[in-house]
C-alpha cells in the first residue's frame, strides 16, 4: 500500500507541472521567441510522456496485485464462512442467488480499492489543484465551485432511482440465475415430459422482463450523464468566456489561460470524482449488502473451545427426548433411544416423520431444539465438528458425485487410500466388474454429478466411497433405494457385513431390508411409537405390523384402484384397458421363479408409461396385470406388444399377452 500511494503522490505532483510546461511553451518560446528555452521544452514533453507511461504501467501492475490479494482473502474469507454455515440455510437458499451473491463479494474488494485511492490521493490531488487555481484566478475557480451545487442536486435525485433500480435488477439477474441452474440440474426431467418450449418460453419471459428493465435503467443513465456532462461544460466555457477577454484586453497571455482552463478542468474533475466516488459508494452497496447478510449470518453449529476429539463408540449413542423443528414444524418430539456399540438399530415409519432427520442430526448438521445427543455420556457438542463428521460414515438416497475420476470419487473422504482398499471398496459394492469395463476404468471421469453413469451406479459409487473410510459409526438412509432387485440382493448382503459389529443406523422405506437388525424404532407423529426387534414387533401387531402388511399387500392396493378406475370409466364414458402378461415360470423352483417376476416388475417400473399402473398376484404366479386407462384395445394391444418384446429380452423368457376392453369382462378379473 505505501509503495503504490507514494507512486500515485508522484503522478500527481508531476501532473501538476505539466500545464506550466505547455505555458512556457506558448509563452515564451513560440511568442516571444527564446530558442534556447526550445530543446529543454521539448525534452521536458517527452520525459512527461515517459515518465507518465512507465508510472501509470507501475502503478496499475502495483494496484493489480494488491486487488488480487485483497480478492484472495475476501474470496477464502467467504469460502470459509460459507463452509461454516448450517445445513438448513443453503435448504433455504437458491443455488442462483448464492451464486450471485458470491459474484457480489468482488464488489468488497473494488470498493476496498477504490476507497484507498480516492479519499487519500484524490484529496491531495484536489487540494493541490485548487490552491494553484485560486493562484491564477480566484474568481474563475470561485464561479466553478457555484456551480457545482447544481451538480449535486442532479446527482442525488438521479441516485436514489438507480440505487433503487440496481437492488431489483440484481433480484432479477439472480432468479433468472436461479431458474437456469434448476433447468440444467433438470435436463432429463424437462425431455422426458415433453416439456422443453416450456423452459424456453420461461426463460424467454424472464429475459424480456430483465431486459426491457435494464433497458428503462440504461435511459436512465444516459439522461443523467448528459446532464452532468453540460454541467461539467459550464466551468470550461466560462473559463474560456472569461479568460478570453482578459488575453484580448491584455490581461492575461495565452499561456495562463490554457493553464488556467486546465487547472479549472481538474478542479471540476476532482469535485466530479467524489460525488463519482458517493455515485459508487452507493451503487455499490446494493451488492455489498447482499453480499454482507451471508457474512452476517451467525453458524448456529460450530465448535466449543477446546474440543474433545472423537475417536470412537465404546458405549453407546443416546437420543435423550430430542425434539427438533423446522422453523415451527415439528418434526421429531422427544425422541429417546439408544444405540449400543457394535448394534445395528433399524428406523422405519412413514415418509416425513423425521427419520432422516436423525442422522442430520447425529453429523451434526443441526442442533436439537430440545433434548441432547451423547456419545459415551458427553454431549455431541463438545466432540470436535471434523473428528465426528470423519468417524460417522452416511450412505444416503442422494448420491453426491463430483466432475472427478471414479477412484478420485471413491476416494474422495481418503485421499491418500491405496488403489487396491478403493478397489477393495469398490467390490464390496458391486461396482468393480462395471468400473473395469470402462476404456479408462477407475481413471474414468463420470461428469457433472455424475452424470455419466446411472443412478444405480452413482448409488454403489457412493457406498464404495463410505466403504472405503471403514467409519466407526455408520447411517444407512435408503442407500439401495436406486437399485434393481437382483443388485439389491447382493449388496445387502454387502452391506450387512460392513455394518456386522459397527454401530449402525439403517433408516429404511422398504421395511424388509430390516428383518436382521438388533433392534427397530418405528416413527409416527414425530415420536416413537414402538421398538423393539423385527419378530416382536409383528408378534405384537400394532403400527409397525400394519405397515409392514400395507406394504407389501400390493396386489389388494392393485385391485381396489382398479375398481375405482372401473367407476370412472362408466361415468365419464371413458376407455379403459387391462393388459394381462404371461410368464412362462409355472415348472420353476419357487426362488428362481420369484427373480424372473422381480426382473420383470423392475423393467415395468423402467419403461411403464406414468398413466398407467400394475399388479402381481400374490404367490408368486405367474402374470402381471397392467391398467391403460384412457386407451383403446388396439393402442393397449400396441403398448402390450412392445413391453412383450422388451420383457422378454429382459428376463430371456417367453411373453404371452391378453387384452380386455370390455368393462364387464375387467370386472371379472376383480372378482
Amino acid at each position: 500500500h505505501a509503495f503504490s500511494t507514494f507512486l500515485v503522490f508522484l503522478s500527481v505532483n508531476v501532473g501538476l507541472i505539466s500545464p506550466w510546461v505547455m505555458k512556457i511553451f506558448l509563452d515564451d518560446v513560440l511568442i516571444n521567441k527564446r530558442f534556447e528555452l526550445f530543446y529543454w521544452i521539448l525534452g521536458a514533453f517527452l520525459f512527461l510522456f515517459f515518465f507518465n507511461l512507465i508510472f501509470g504501467f507501475v502503478q496499475e501492475a502495483v494496484n493489480r496485485k494488491l486487488g488480487f490479494k485483497q480478492s484472495m482473502y475476501i474470496k477464502k474469507h467467504w469460502l470459509d464462512h460459507l463452509f461454516n454455515l448450517h445445513v438448513g440455510y443453503f435448504q433455504k437458499k437458491k443455488i442462483g442467488d448464492l451464486q450471485s451473491r458470491v459474484e457480489n463479494a468482488e464488489s468488497l474488494q473494488s470498493f476496498n480499492s477504490l476507497l484507498i485511492n480516492s479519499i487519500f490521493i484524490q484529496g491531495y490531488r484536489s487540494i493541490a489543484i485548487l490552491i494553484v487555481s485560486l493562484t491564477l484566478s480566484w474568481k474563475a475557480t470561485l464561479f466553478t465551485l457555484g456551480i457545482f451545487p447544481f451538480y449535486l442536486l442532479s446527482e442525488k435525485f438521479f441516485i436514489k432511482k438507480m440505487k433503487k433500480r440496481t437492488k431489483v435488477s440484481m433480484k432479477k439477474g439472480a432468479d433468472i440465475g436461479s431458474f437456469m441452474n434448476e433447468v440444467y440440474n433438470s435436463l432429463f426431467l424437462y425431455k422426458l415430459f415433453g416439456k422443453e418450449k416450456r423452459a424456453i418460453n420461461k426463460w424467454e419471459g424472464k429475459s424480456k422482463s430483465i431486459y426491457r428493465y435494464n433497458f428503462r435503467t440504461f435511459i436512465l443513465q444516459k439522461i443523467s450523464f448528459n446532464i452532468r456532462g453540460f454541467l461539467q461544460y459550464v466551468p470550461s466555457f466560462a473559463v474560456l468566456a472569461f479568460g478570453g477577454y482578459q488575453v484580448m484586453i491584455g490581461a492575461l497571455t495565452i499561456g495562463t489561460l490554457l493553464v488556467l482552463r486546465s487547472y479549472i478542468s481538474q478542479v471540476f474533475a476532482s469535485l466530479e470524482y467524489f460525488v463519482g466516488l458517493n455515485r459508487s459508494f452507493q451503487l455499490m452497496m446494493v451488492p455489498i449488502d447482499r453480499a454482507l447478510a451471508i457474512i452476517k449470518t451467525k453458524p448456529k453449529v460450530k465448535n466449543i473451545k477446546n474440543p474433545i476429539k472423537f475417536k470412537s463408540v465404546k458405549d453407546n449413542v443416546h437420543f435423550e427426548n430430542v425434539f427438533f423443528k423446522y422453523k415451527t414444524d415439528p418434526v421429531l418430539n422427544g425422541v429417546d433411544f439408544k444405540v449400543k456399540k457394535g448394534t445395528r438399530i433399524g428406523v422405519a415409519g412413514p415418509s416425513g416423520e423425521g427419520k432422516s432427520t436423525l442422522a442430520s442430526l447425529l453429523m451434526r448438521f443441526f442442533d436439537p431444539s430440545k433434548g441432547i445427543i451423547k456419545i459415551d455420556g458427553i454431549d455431541l457438542k463438545k466432540y470436535d465438528l471434523e473428528s465426528i463428521r470423519n468417524g460417522i460414515g452416511i450412505v444416503s438416497q442422494d448420491s453426491i458425485l463430483l466432475n472427478m475420476t471414479i477412484a478420485e470419487n471413491i476416494a474422495f473422504g481418503k485421499p491418500n487410500a491405496k488403489q487396491k482398499d478403493i478397489e477393495k471398496a469398490a467390490r464390496m459394492a458391486e461396482i468393480h466388474d462395471f468400473i473395469m469395463g470402462l476404456p479408462k476404468g477407475y481413471d474414468s471421469r463420470i461428469g457433472e454429478k455424475g452424470s455419466m453413469v446411472s443412478g444405480g451406479q452413482r448409488q454403489r459409487l457412493s457406498i464404495a466411497r463410505t466403504m472405503l473410510l471403514d467409519p466407526d459409526i455408520l447411517i444407512l438412509d435408503e442407500p439401495t433405494s436406486a437399485l434393481d432387485p437382483e443388485t439389491e440382493k447382493k449388496l445387502q448382503r454387502s452391506l450387512e457385513f460392513v455394518s456386522k459389529n459397527k454401530t449402525s443406523l439403517i433408516i429404511a422405506h422398504r421395511l424388509s431390508t430390516l428383518q436382521n437388525v438388533d433392534r427397530i424404532i418405528f416413527i409416527e407423529g414425530h415420536k416413537i411409537l414402538e421398538q423393539g426387534s423385527f419378530m416382536d414387533l409383528m408378534t405384537k401387531k400394532g403400527r409397525f405390523f400394519h405397515y409392514y402388511n400395507s406394504q407389501f399387500r400390493t396386489y389388494e392396493n392393485f385391485l381396489s384402484r382398479l375398481s375405482a378406475e372401473i367407476k370412472r370409466t362408466r361415468r365419464y364414458s371413458h376407455k379403459l384397458s387391462v393388459g394381462i402378461l404371461e410368464l412362462d415360470i409355472e415348472n420353476l423352483e419357487p426362488e428362481q421363479a420369484k427373480k424372473i417376476l422381480d426382473d420383470a416388475e423392475y423393467a415395468i417400473e423402467q419403461n411403464i408409461k406414468d398413466i398407467y399402473f400394475f399388479g402381481v398376484p400374490p404367490h408368486f404366479k405367474h402374470s402381471l396385470q397392467i391398467v391403460m386407462p384412457d386407451l383403446s384395445k388396439e393402442e393397449a394391444e400396441q403398448y402390450m406388444d412392445e413391453l412383450g418384446r422388451l420383457l422378454k429380452y429382459k428376463i430371456n423368457k417367453d411373453v404371452n399377452y391378453s387384452v380386455f376392453s370390455n368393462l364387464n369382462e375387467i370386472e371379472k378379473i376383480v372378482k
